[in-house]
Formats: structure tokens, sequence, C-alpha cells
């Protein structure tokens, strides 16, 4: 197997194993709203469209807004369908721009708008997953660093869920899922620079029991100790709320100094009104038209100063980001552009057909002449192996031969089989020159003789013949 192909075996059950992990997680975030758990197929179909299509263009030499072009083309058309799958949302029947936006106008409720945000949040993250999976090298150690970032991200889930105390339906194939993947990926991965002594040791099915079962009592061990974990989290803030109780005045005094909310204040004994019955507001006068029209320029000042400035970052950012998308690629160097590219594989589409085509016609062939020659012909097709097992010999068949002239000389080489030889040579002469089939006694008698040659006996005989030097 090539080494594309076992990078090819390696990244399918990552992207499996990425699948899992990611839905896992994705499952905790439909818990708030009550809505239905997120359309998996739809968001597996996209991680992997993401994974092959960035594979594709890595292997010819483009520029970076090619790529951004199809990425995000490719998004769009994933995303709908996963919109579409949503049994929650309106998209379902929507046809065409207009549809598209009066379905995105008829959210009733704040979970509708919730559920629409979500399922786009977590398509982007599989789509991007699936693109970032492609770019990365494909090897033993960024493998084993994405299996251990999903134990992580499974366990923080499943105690998520424990603490809510609201269950994951998917949680458990998941899991089981994720470990299969896994430990198919490590293995494959590790397989990937013919480690003999590896694959010698070791085989994933060996390796999947031991990872299996130290999950299963890990977990049994934490679920068990889940109440004295808690019990204990409980006691500890209730001791530290109790030692900084004689804190909280110097503390509120703190932030009040920072954020601001201590200054400008009157005293307590100033709160009500005063003994004169006099407000305590001074009376506030309107400013005079030079106050307000400078009060104007400073604010269009201020503003327009902002807006330029903000406008000359927008554009510096925008420059950057096309000079970004269009250059080239990091690594294009030797790799060929797409109409080369697709040269190469129609070249190489019609060079396999060619050869299907060829060899359907060499069997179409042997065939027909069996057909053709079957009953009849054991003369010719005798021959036709004393030639080629005289070829073989190092003795061939001059243009200038007869049958029975070229049977005599490889007779006389080879007496231990001239009974054989010079039986087939008769039986082509008899066949060529006599016009007619032959006897089944012959025919029979031709098998035989073949058989003969086949004899491992003549080795010694025939090898010194082919290596033997001629004047």
């Amino acid at each position: 197997m090539s080494r594309r192909l076992r990078e090819a075996a390696t990244l399918l059950p990552t992207a499996g194993m990425e699948i899992c992990r990611l839905g896992v997680l994705a499952g905790l975030f439909f818990v708030i709203p009550e809505n239905t758990p997120p359309p998996m197929a739809a968001l597996s179909l996209s991680l992997l469209a993401s994974l092959v299509l960035t594979r594709f263009f890595r292997r010819i030499r483009r520029r970076r807004i090619t790529e951004f072009l199809a990425s995000g083309a490719g998004f769009l058309y994933a995303l709908c369908r996963i919109l579409r799958s949503a049994p929650d949302l309106p998209f379902a029947a929507a046809s065409g721009l207009p549809g598209w936006w009066a379905a995105l106008g008829g959210f009733r409720e704040m979970a509708d708008s919730y559920h629409f945000f979500m399922l786009t949040a977590w398509s982007l993250a599989f789509w991007l997953r699936g693109f970032f999976i492609g770019r990365s090298p494909v090897d033993h150690p960024v493998t084993s660093v994405r299996f251990d970032g999903g134990l992580g991200i499974l366990f923080f889930v499943f105690f998520i869920r424990m603490a809510v105390n609201v269950p994951d339906p998917r949680g458990l194939p998941l899991t089981v899922a994720y470990f299969l993947f896994g430990i198919l990926a490590l293995y494959l991965s590790k397989g990937l620079h013919r480690d003999a002594a590896f694959s010698a040791s070791r085989s994933a099915l060996g390796v999947l029991p031991p990872f299996i079962a130290g999950f299963l009592i890990l977990g049994a061990a934490f679920h068990i100790l889940y109440p004295v974990f808690a019990r204990s989290a409980v006691g500890l803030y209730r001791t530290l709320r109790s030692g900084a109780a004689p804190l909280g005045p110097w503390i509120v005094r703190i932030l009040r100094f920072l954020f601001g909310f201590g200054f400008a204040r009157v005293s307590e004994g100033a709160m009500g009104p005063p003994a004169g019955g006099e407000a305590l507001i001074p009376e506030l006068r309107e400013p005079g038209p030079l106050a307000s029209l400078l009060e104007k320029i400073l604010t269009w000042t201020v503003f327009g100063v902002l807006g330029l400035v903000a406008l000359g970052l927008a554009g510096w950012v925008l420059y950057r980001l096309f000079r970004r998308l269009a250059a080239r690629a990091d690594g294009d160097g030797g790799l060929p552009g797409l109409g080369e590219f697709l040269a190469r594989w129609f070249r190489g589409l019609l060079k396999a057909l060619g050869s299907l085509v060829s060899g359907a016609g060499r069997f179409l062939g042997r065939i027909l002449l069996r057909r053709k020659t079957a009953g009849r012909g054991e003369g010719a097709e005798g021959f036709a192996e004393l030639c080629r097992w005289g070829r073989l010999s190092g003795l061939g068949r001059r243009k200038s031969e007869t049958p029975g002239e070229y049977g005599g000389r490889l007779a006389r080489n080879f007496p231990a089989a001239g009974e054989d030889i010079l039986l087939l040579a008769r039986l082509a002469e008899e066949e060529f020159y006599g016009e007619r089939e032959l006897p089944p006694g012959l025919r029979s008698r031709g098998r035989r003789a073949r058989r003969g040659l086949r004899n491992p006996a003549l080795l010694p005989a025939r090898l010194a013949a082919r290596f033997r030097p001629r004047p």
C-alpha cells in the first residue's frame, strides 16, 4: 500500500473520532432550549466534505483565495443542508432566496433563534475541524494529542451532565464509537512508518480492550465518588465564605473606588430636603449659541477623526487580507496547478481504461481461441508450447526451420526429453501439412508429451543450455 493510501486510511478513523467528540460536546449546548439534538448525519458529512476538499487542494498548486472561496461555498452548501435537516426550524420547505429570507424572519420564539444560532455555530465548528485535520500532518504524535484531547472533552461533558442531572441518549454510543475510531487511528498512524516490530507485536484488536476497560473503571470510580466530591466542594465554599466575611466591607470600598461608585456622593444627612425647604438641585441654564456651535464642532471633529481612523484600519485589514489570500499557498513548490492536475488525472483515467480494454480484449481473445480450437488444433497448441519452451531454454526457433527440423535440433540438445519433443513436432506437421484433425489417441499422447516438458528434472539441462556460450 502506498503512503497516500495509508494516510487516507488513517484520516478516516481520525475524522470519525473527531465527529464523535464534537457530537458529544455539541449535545451539551442543545440542552438549554430543550430542542431536538443536532443532526449528526449532516454535520458528519460536512466534516468529511471539508476534509476531502482540503486534502484535494493540498495536492495542487493554488492561490489561497481559490481555496478560501471553494471552502466558503462548500460551507454555505453544507449549512443549507444542515438547516434543512433540522425539524424544529422552518427551513425544510424553503426554496430560493426569498423562501430562505422568509424562513429567517419567521422565528416566533427565542428558542428558535437560539437553535438557529447553535446550528450555524456548530456547522462552522465541524467544517473548520475537517479543514484543520486536512491541513495537519498525518502522523502518530498528532493523532495521540487528538485522542487525549477527546478524552478530556468526554470527561468534562459527562461531569457537566451529572451536575445538571440531564442524561445524553447519544452519549454512550458516541463514546463507544470514539474509542473504536481512536484505537484504529492510533494503530494506523503508528504503522505509517512501517514499524515492523510494532506491527508484529500489536494489533488494533489487542490494544482496544485495555483502553475500554480503563475508561470503564475510571468512569465507574468517578461516578461512585461524585457525591463525595460534591459534599467536599460545598464544605470548602462555606469555609472560604466564612473566612472572607471580615474582608467584605474592605472589598466593597475597594470596588467602589476602582469603578467610581464612591465619587460625588452626598452624606447621609444631606439626603433629605434642607431646613428652609429650598431645592437641593441647582438651577440649570441653557447654553448660548456660541457654546452650542462649539459643542457641535467638537462633536463632529471627534467623530470624524474616529471615523477616519476606523476607515483606515478597515482598509489596511482588507488590503492585508487580500495580499494574504492572493498569495500562493505555503508548500506549493513542485505541485501542479489545477489545470495540470486535471490533465494528469484525465490521462491516468485514459491509461487505466486502455489497460482495462486491452486486458478484456486479451481475455476474450483467449476464450475465442479456445473455443475455436476446441477438439482440434492440438498439434498447433503443442508446437506453440514447444517453441515457448525452447525459447526459454535458450534455443529459439529460426524462421527457416520446419517443425521437424526444429524438433530435431531440440532433441539433440535435450536427449532426456527427445521423445516428447519429436512427438510434438510430428503432430504439428501432420496437422499443418495433412490439414486434418488429429485422432483422440494422438491428442492424448500430445497432452502427455506437453506435461513431460514441464518435468523439473529438465531444469539443470535447460539452464546449462541457456547460459552456454555460443559462437
